[in-house]
């Protein structure tokens, strides 16, 4: 993953010290996923997705946990996101047909 997209240290620290970590990561991971998108949907949770990535080795097992159960609804979610794209796609080729 590139510098960019990384969990900087000082999220792990701001994780460590709150009361509710899990409102607290899934604030963090709201905001990356944007309100208005043009393209498939899947694309919002890929960029999360990434950053769970990153979150998955943490050494803090709860920030561990919660990311790799994030990363299994996101896959889940991209899965439908994906079906029902390419039955829309299908739908609307068959009409021109």
């Amino acid at each position: 993953m590139d510098e960019q997209k990384r969990v900087k240290p000082v999220i792990y620290q701001l994780l460590q010290k709150t009361d509710d970590m899990e409102s607290a990561l899934d604030s963090l991971l709201e905001g990356l996923i944007p309100s208005a998108w043009s393209g498939s949907d899947t694309n919002r949770y890929v960029r999360c997705m990434e950053l769970l990535e990153d979150l998955k080795q943490s050494e803090v097992k709860s920030i561990r946990a919660f990311a790799e159960n994030r990363y299994e609804k996101y896959q889940k979610i991209i899965r439908k996101i994906r079906e029902r794209e390419l039955r829309g796609n299908r739908e609307m080729y068959e009409r021109f047909e």
